[in-house]
């Protein structure tokens, strides 16, 4: 019966151990997860905006665009530039423009 009783206690401990530390995990997680939405409502303006004008490109700028030729290579490695620093990543020194 004492053997039983102290396997139980033993068992009882670990169960313990075990919720404290799912506990822990927990609170961890809904830190985690309040500040990964506060900085998603803080981007979703920007999203919005970004979506909005995308969509009011208009046909008569692509084409001027298009029809560029030698420079466009050029807008483009400066537009692929804009974007990686605004994503905060590291610009290529070594990249070449493709003619």
């Amino acid at each position: 019966m004492k053997k039983e009783s102290t396997k139980a206690e033993k068992k009882g401990r670990e169960v313990a151990k075990t919720a404290k530390e799912c506990e822990a995990q927990a609170e961890f997680i809904t830190t985690q997860k309040a500040i990964a939405n506060k900085e998603l409502e803080a981007a979703l303006p920007a999203l919005a905006a970004a979506e909005t004008a995308a969509k009011n490109i208009s046909k008569k700028a692509l084409d001027f665009l298009k029809g560029m030729g030698e420079a466009a290579p050029l807008i483009v490695a400066y537009t692929v530039d804009l974007c990686l620093i605004l994503f905060m990543r590291k610009l290529s020194p070594n990249r070449k423009l493709v003619k």
